[in-house]
């Protein structure tokens, strides 16, 4: 791994059964969790590998 660089995984089923309305967000959070619920519903590999891998600097 990359110093300064984070990654992990994250099961599409959970991202899938998030409810943003459970959570106290600010917007950049509903709409980063908005956005990483969409590659979960139409990602080919998110669907077919069970996962979707997150990664940033």
């Amino acid at each position: 791994m990359n110093e300064g660089h984070e990654e992990f995984e994250v099961s599409t089923e959970d991202v899938l059964s998030l409810d943003l309305e459970d959570y106290d967000l600010n917007e950049d959070e509903k709409d980063f969790l908005k956005d990483l619920i969409e590659v979960a519903k139409t990602a080919p590999y998110a669907k077919n590998s069970g996962f979707i891998r997150l990664s940033w600097f």
